[in-house]
């Protein structure tokens, strides 16, 4: 009965200790096609981007950026105390000089770090398709950082599904990222690690970035010019969990019982 007991206390403890996963998602179905600037919490700080018709895959509306103009913009979230997240939206490029890009901001719309796609590259991969991991050190016109991978030749113009997970807890608090892609024009399934995309150390002490801690995110971050971007997602765990009020009764009762048996046993 006691080892029965101990057992059982172990999992009540367990089901108290395990973090409650949220998750968020905008697929901009419920917008006017137009200006994106005023519609659910979205403002543009600035570009000229809009929300138009989709004609790619699984679209009704996409956000579509302008082919000359860069633009950033930003929705209000409510923001999460989060040690790991997982962030992901559909993309593509149809411009000759496009870039899309998503991750989590605070509420000015700065933000430490970002994913996505772009054409051109930079650096080894000068005049390819790139996918990116994007760090910013103090704000959104200040040094950029960056990791880049190729895309794989002739897919520019493809839908990709683009997933980046996030450990805000790994390299001692400087936080790891992890890039995944889904072409879904090419009819992908599942998910595939984009190599020299993993494990990224995200630096983000090192890099004296003002938004560290992740509490301090409440904003969706989108860069983008000559892009469409669509079914933003984010699913977050928080850093201390709140135990359901199911477990804590379970555990309450489970002491009960506890006494009770130590008492019949004396």
């Amino acid at each position: 009965m006691q080892r029965f007991l101990t057992t059982l206390l172990a999992s009540a403890v367990a089901a108290l200790t395990v973090a409650q996963a949220s998750a968020q998602s905008v697929n901009f179905n419920n917008l006017t096609p137009g200006s994106l600037n005023g519609q659910d919490g979205w403002l543009i700080e600035a570009g000229n981007q809009q929300v138009v018709l989709g004609s790619g895959i699984d679209v009704t509306n996409v956000v579509q950026g302008s082919s000359s103009s860069d633009a950033l913009r930003s929705r209000g979230i409510s923001p999460t105390a989060q040690n790991t997240a997982v962030w992901q939206f559909d993309a593509n490029l149809w411009s000759g000089n496009s870039a899309a890009v998503f991750g989590p901001a605070a509420a000015d719309g700065t933000t430490n770090v970002a994913f996505g796609l772009e054409v051109p590259g930079n650096g080894a991969f000068s005049g390819q398709n790139t996918f990116y991991i994007f760090l910013r050190s103090s704000d959104y016109n200040s040094q950029l950082h960056y990791v880049a991978a190729a895309m794989p030749a002739g897919t520019g113009s493809d839908w990709f599904r683009l997933r980046m997970n996030v450990d805000y807890a790994a390299y001692s608090g400087d936080g790891a990222a992890s890039f995944y892609d889904e072409d879904l024009t090419l009819g992908d399934s599942s998910f595939a690690p984009v190599a020299g995309l993993q494990n990224i150390n995200l630096g983000l002490t090192a890099n004296n970035l003002v938004f560290t801690q992740p509490t301090d995110l409440n904003d969706y971050f989108i860069y983008q010019a000559g892009s469409e971007l669509d079914n933003l997602s984010f699913t977050t765990v928080p850093l201390v969990a709140t135990p359901e009020p199911g477990s804590v009764a379970l555990l309450f009762g489970i002491g009960i019982a506890g006494l009770a048996c130590t008492r019949r046993h004396k």
